[in-house]
């Protein structure tokens, strides 16, 4: 027995040094939960570094951001044996496993243990030299192990059992990360949260390590793994979580490195040639170029900070203004605006005159637009501004120059001659001004009423006397100019209707038109129905023929219903309207001789602001008609003085005012001009269905 004791130490003593465990890794170094966070750090270090010149552009400064080149956590090394620890020597040769159970935990370690029925076999166990007596209990459990026996703790008694049945039965279950784990012998359970790797990704890593069945569960949503399994299989999957689990940002490195000539993607391709880091190729994954467009620059990313280095050496090698051709002609097809106009815009920003534009020859049905480069430089000659290019930029004799904007109004298109890092300026410009524009849907009310008692001041004494308010106030407020009797009132209900239905239940109204229209931000639409009447402006004859004919010279006015706005819409929601409204009729000249017909007019014309959505009223114009009718008995009638009595005579006075009532609707892009378009055709199929209820049924006709 003797024997066997010492067999079982040596084997002990052997299986110890391979399962030991390491110390918790230190996490004193500072966490970096991304991006932001780094570069937060390295802001101070930044900052300390010499600023550069004052003509430099700022994006000409690299962003460089090295991390630790560490991706795994270091290894854990076995704790020391306590001082007084005693050391055992372990000789086991083929002993059937009740009788080894009875000499390790029984005499040994002094324990409680229980042994399952159907667990049979043999072990052996011999040490080399004396092991802890600490250790004694993994090296049993690992020889069990090897005999497909588990054993397990439960409250204090130690029970061998198979490890099928390990599995179903109960378990030691721990929870906490890797760096407070409770070591316990024998076969168990062990929630591990992950703090930096996904749990996906920790399961992908240990498939190829750990048995069947020892990742029980992977939980996605709270980052943990739950595993099983012996003290020994628990502590290399711990010992790989802790390699592997780690700040994997705090070993990236980063740099964002400008380009001043080029452009960023070309040089981005460019860069991953150079560093092989293609599909099967030397540096796959290690390091990542990423073109910026919007900052004009190539982001770097490596797991090696020495990789960033040489991605910034050999950007400066490539953004070369001379390696890249100079200047360049550009074409930009513009999207949503005029390309003319455009031209005109940029041009204005600037700051180029219109004698260089103008002195330039182009092709027809190109519009040229020279921009200029600094104010304060001389202006260059014809021949010097041919050779040279934009503001900033140089051409291959390092003398400033000029861009040069052609717009093609056919193809809605611009030619821009520039380098490619002022097309770069330009085009960011180009993007933010090329946007399809708003428009606003007019819905235009244009109303004729007749005043009367209840109405005799006009429609401002009715708007007050019916409790709505109104101003005259100063076009800065976006009213009308107070030219009496002429008026604003804002309605806060959308619907103009509103208003008619009012002022018809207490007067005659006649709505004149009710046009609605859409038209683009900043453009006038024009709305006309009426007659073009004759009007003779000029009459000529020769003074030497005295049979010469006389010569008349006619023009044609426009009358009826006339509709002029220009919307601007705001960014906050309020539309500026450039109202011109005129309602015009022809009648009999009375006043002179002349052969053309008077037209009476009655206009407004006015600048108003309105929320959109919001009805607009503007009225005031007011009109006086008299009109005198006789009638009598024929002949008597005529007689004199007496002829008084057999005939009367009426007065009729009309008073009419002209109400124009006006809604801005916005509508900024395809979703809510479908919208609008569904609405106006909902209030058609409302009018023919209103149409078709009125008229009679016919008669049903009888059958034969």
């Amino acid at each position: 027995m003797k024997t066997r004791q010492t067999q079982l130490i040596v084997m002990l003593c052997t299986l110890a040094g391979g399962c030991a465990s390491a110390p918790a890794v230190s996490d004193a170094a500072p966490k970096s939960d991304n991006i932001a966070s780094l570069i937060v750090r390295e802001a101070p270090e930044l900052a300390a570094t010499p600023s550069p010149p004052p003509a430099q552009d700022v994006r000409a400064t690299p962003t460089i951001i090295r991390g630790t080149d560490g991706f795994t956590g270091a290894p854990q090394s076995a704790p020391p044996s306590a001082a007084n620890d005693e050391m055992l020597d372990i000789d086991l040769d083929n002993a059937p496993i009740s009788d080894a159970a009875d000499l390790v935990l029984g005499d040994i370690l002094g324990v409680n243990y229980a042994l399952d029925e159907g667990v049979t076999g043999t072990i052996t166990i011999k040490t080399a030299a004396p092991v802890s007596k600490s250790a004694v209990l993994s090296i049993f459990e690992s020889a069990l192990e090897a005999k497909g026996a588990a054993l397990i703790e439960d409250n204090g008694i130690y029970r061998i059992s198979s490890a099928e049945r390990a599995v179903l039965g109960p378990r030691n279950f721990s929870v906490g990360n890797v760096t407070s784990l409770q070591e316990t012998a024998g076969f168990g359970v062990q929630v591990v949260p992950l703090r930096y790797i996904s749990a996906a990704e920790m399961e992908r890593i240990l498939k190829p390590i750990s048995t069947p069945g020892a990742i029980m569960r992977v939980d996605r949503a709270r980052n943990l793994l739950m595993l099983s399994g012996s003290r020994r299989e628990l502590d290399s999957l711990i010992e790989a979580v802790r390699l592997f689990d780690v700040d994997w940002l705090k070993g990236m490195s980063f740099a964002l490195l400008p380009v001043t000539a080029a452009d960023p993607k070309s040089v981005a391709n460019e860069l991953a040639t150079i560093f092989s880091n293609g599909t099967n190729q030397p540096l796959e994954g290690l390091v990542r170029f990423v073109p910026n467009e919007r900052l004009n620059a190539v982001l770097v990313i490596s797991s090696r900070a020495s990789y960033i280095e040489d991605a910034r050496k050999w950007v400066e090698r490539l953004d070369n203004p001379e390696a890249t051709g100079g200047d360049q002609v550009f074409v930009y097809h513009v999207q949503n605006r005029s390309a003319v106009a455009l031209a005109g815009v940029l041009q204005g920003f600037f700051g180029a005159g219109g004698d260089a534009a103008a002195s330039d020859i182009v092709q027809p049905g190109l519009t040229p637009a020279t921009i200029g480069g600094d104010a304060a430089a001389e202006a260059p000659s014809t021949d010097a501004a041919t050779d040279s290019i934009g503001a900033t930029g140089r051409n291959s004799s390092g003398a400033a120059g000029k861009i040069k904007i052609a717009a093609d109004d056919e193809n809605n298109a611009l030619l821009i001659y520039a380098s490619p890092y002022e097309y770069q300026r330009i085009n960011a410009m180009i993007e933010k001004l090329d946007r399809l524009p708003s428009q606003v849907m007019i819905e235009a009310t244009i109303a004729e009423v007749t005043l009367n008692d209840g109405l005799k001041h006009g429609l401002s004494w009715f708007f007050n006397n019916a409790e709505s308010t109104f101003s005259f106030s100063d076009v800065a407020s976006g009213a009308v100019g107070p030219s009496f009797p002429g008026f604003s009132y804002v309605f806060s209900e959308p619907d103009a209707r509103v208003a008619l239905n009012a002022i018809a239940s207490v007067t005659d109204v006649k709505v004149v038109s009710s046009p609605t229209l859409m038209v683009m931000d900043n453009k006038t639409a024009r709305l006309q129905v009426g007659d073009q009447v004759p009007v003779a402006t000029q009459s000529a004859v020769s003074t030497v023929n005295p049979d010469a004919p006389i010569v008349n010279s006619v023009s044609f006015r426009d009358t009826g219903v006339i509709l002029n706005i220009t919307p601007r819409v705001s960014d906050s929601g309020v539309v500026i309207l450039d109202i011109s409204q005129e309602v015009s009729s022809v009648v009999s000249t009375t006043t002179s001789g002349i052969d053309s017909p008077t037209i009476q007019q009655r206009r407004i014309e006015t600048s108003v602001a309105v929320h959109d959505g919001d009805s607009l009223a503007l009225g005031g114009l007011i009109e006086d008609s008299r009109n005198v009718t006789s009638s009598g008995i024929p002949y008597l009638s005529k007689i004199p003085v007496l002829g008084e009595a057999f005939k009367s005579k009426k007065k009729d006075v009309d008073r009419t005012e002209l109400l124009v009532l006006i809604t801005p609707r916005v509508v900024r892009d395809r979703d809510e001009a479908r919208e609008a378009t569904d609405e106006f055709r909902d209030r058609l199929h409302a009018v023919k269905e209103l149409l078709d209820q009125k008229q009679p049924k016919p008669e049903a006709t009888p059958a034969n």
